[in-house]
């Protein structure tokens, strides 16, 4: 008979080895991308989405727990852990294929949550947990078994560093992003990714003879326990470089510091190694400090990040401006002569900074931007509160702070991937009257009447039988190679609308008319719409949500609708039937212009923008560089 103390030692003894098998405290490394990303996001945007944040924590640990099952499936077939390693799952169940099974289900489970977090998110999030499992795949699955070439730490690296990171970025963005933060994935991801390598680098000591035994060439079997465990000394130093380096270079705040929460962890793990690197029963723990280490440092960091937005205040400066047309442009809505406002300067604590430019076409709008600049005085403004008051502001000042801040975040600029893009041929502007047909004669002199050229003629600002007078000449004189676009700006009726419509529909040289009826007049424009083309302008002022409803062409003037990031969103995701227009811009809002513009041109539906070129003066004002447009508001 068996004593009841010999059983109650093997069960603790097995309880003990399921305690191992599980390694509980491995999930740290699958959940530290995710924290990182939202350290990160709170600190610099003082938002977190955190559905998506406790759903990617999830399914980082499924997938974990996957790699983990699967790891021990194909060990299994090796016979790398017959001996050695008695909490291996596959040992102490002896079911290779239940086993097997549960593997499947983690992964199932793992990839439906991500696949549901990428549709809340972006599908570029399924991509990169997919290229993560597939990482996770070669490092032990055959036929690649790169583990066994050595090549684990570097595949770690890459899986839970910038690619987990990356997918982390996304998951936390607003719905929509298509663009894979790789700059901010490295910089963020690097260092705890060399913690999490050195995890794995130490988990290969106490078993180093049953790797070299069974071919699994680690690195610890190539360079032997000790020139091994003189390694871990620059590990845990490689960490924290690249962690403090972005605080050097003025990316990061003070609080990153905090990583040095796992300095104590990391140093008993380097004395451990030099002392009983050769040691198996007493270095077998090490992967445990490892985590320590690794637990510390990651959580140390993500603190420090999220901390850092409440010690980098940004600062904002405005100056104003005021310059002269060329000549006046008379429209129907009126004569515009003069174009003032306010420039932005946004600086954060660490010297970068973001440009706008808060210029209301109605003066009725000024006194709003006025008030709301006042209500953003102060010398430590947070992201947070920016990003809180941005719906609330006046659209020529949300544009102002919108495009500040997308400056900031590298999203436009010498920071973004592509730059600032320079600008594509415009559209001509013809006045209103009888100086058109003069100044079509010059342009048609400047350009060559062969080539392709694009007008946008006001109309709707003169007697009716007047311009159709006009309409007939310039349709003489306009070549066959030309688009003519035709801007009523509101001024016409149904019936008028209705008669320019007939008369132009058919000719191939005809683009539309714009807003040729009253922005509330939204039932006869649809009416119009259905006998030809109709762009939308100040009907998308008058309501917004135009802008996702109205199927036709919209013509789209950043510096009067908002925060620019979701228009920019839509260029870069080339939705089509969106026009580029001016609203005579100094030289930081035509970066803009000249930007969105161009993204329109590489889109499904390319047209010449409204940049009304020659209309505003030879001034510094209008310079590329905003430095000099900020000096030159000044005089």
């Amino acid at each position: 008979m068996v004593e009841p103390q010999a059983v109650a030692s093997r069960y603790a003894d097995r309880r003990l080895l399921w305690k191992a098998a599980i390694k509980w405290p491995m999930y740290s490394v699958a959940v530290m991308p995710v924290l990182l990303a939202a350290g990160w996001r709170i600190g610099a945007l003082g938002s977190l989405r955190w559905t998506q944040l406790f759903g990617f924590l999830l399914a980082a640990i499924l997938l974990l727990l996957w790699e983990n099952l699967s790891n021990d499936l194909f060990d299994a077939e090796t016979g790398v852990d017959a001996t050695g390693k008695p909490h291996s799952v596959v040992n102490l169940t002896g079911r290779r294929d239940r086993v097997a099974w549960a593997s499947l289900v983690s992964l199932g489970s793992g990839l439906g949550l991500m696949a549901w977090l990428a549709w809340c998110s972006s599908a570029l999030v399924l991509a990169l947990a997919l290229l993560c499992c597939g990482l996770g795949y070669v490092y032990q699955g055959p036929p690649f078994r790169l583990g066994y070439r050595g090549l684990g730490e570097p595949l770690c690296w890459l899986a839970f560093g910038p690619c987990a990171t990356a997918a982390a970025l996304l998951v936390l963005e607003p719905r929509g992003a298509d663009v894979i933060p790789w700059a901010t994935a490295f910089l963020l991801g690097s260092g705890p990714a060399v913690a999490t390598s050195l995890v794995l680098f130490c988990s290969h000591f106490h078993q180093e003879k049953e790797d070299a035994a069974h071919g699994k060439r680690s690195p610890v079997v190539r360079l032997g326990t000790a020139r091994a465990a003189a390694l871990v000394p620059w590990f845990v130093a490689l960490t924290l470089a690249l962690e403090w380096l972005p605080l050097l270079h003025g990316d990061w705040p003070p609080t990153v510091l905090l990583s040095g929460l796992g300095l104590p962890a990391g140093t008993a793990l380097i004395r451990l190694m030099q002392r009983c690197h050769d040691q198996p029963d007493r270095i077998s723990g090490s992967k445990f400090l490892a985590l320590r280490f690794q637990a510390w440092n990651g959580l140390g960091l993500a603190l420090g990040l999220a901390l850092g937005g409440a010690v980098m205040p940004l600062q904002l400066q405005w100056r104003r401006f005021r310059f002269l047309l060329q000549r006046p442009l008379r429209t129907a809505a009126g004569v515009i002569e003069a174009r003032e406002g306010w420039l932005l300067r946004l600086e954060a604590s660490n010297g970068a900074l973001g440009w706008g430019e808060v210029a209301p076409l109605n003066p009725a709008e000024r006194p709003q931007c006025a008030v709301g600049l006042e209500q953003l005085a102060g010398p430590c403004l947070h992201r947070s509160l920016l990003e809180e008051r941005l719906p609330w502001l006046s659209p020529a000042l949300a544009f102002g702070v919108g495009a500040a801040l997308a400056e900031l975040d590298g999203l436009v600029g010498i920071s973004a991937r592509e730059g600032w893009l320079a600008a594509p041929r415009s559209a001509a502007l013809l006045p209103a009257g009888n100086c058109m047909l003069d100044q079509l004669e010059q342009l048609l002199e400047q350009r060559g009447r062969q080539r392709e050229l694009t007008v946008k003629w006001k109309v709707a600002a003169n007697p009716d039988p007047q311009e159709w007078l006009l309409l007939e000449t310039l349709l003489e004189r306009l070549p066959s190679t030309a688009s003519l676009r035709l801007d009523a700006n509101g001024g016409w009726n149904r019936a008028t609308a209705r008669r320019w419509m007939e008369r132009l529909v058919e000719d191939p040289r005809f683009a539309w008319l714009e807003q040729p009826l009253a922005p509330n007049d939204q039932e006869g424009l649809e009416e119009l719409a259905g006998l030809g083309p109709v762009a939308l302008d100040e009907s998308l002022d008058q309501d917004p949500s135009l802008r996702n409803r109205w199927r036709g062409w919209q013509v789209r003037r950043p510096l009067l609708e908002g925060d620019p990031r979701p228009l920019l969103r839509q260029l870069q995701e080339c939705v089509p039937y969106r026009m580029l227009s001016t609203a005579f811009e100094t030289g930081i809002g035509r970066r803009w212009l000249h930007h969105l513009a161009a993204l329109q041109l590489q889109g499904p539906t390319p047209v010449a923008p409204g940049l009304a070129p020659g209309w505003c003066p030879e001034s510094p004002l209008f310079s590329e560089d905003p430095a000099a447009v900020w000096e030159a508001a000044s005089l």
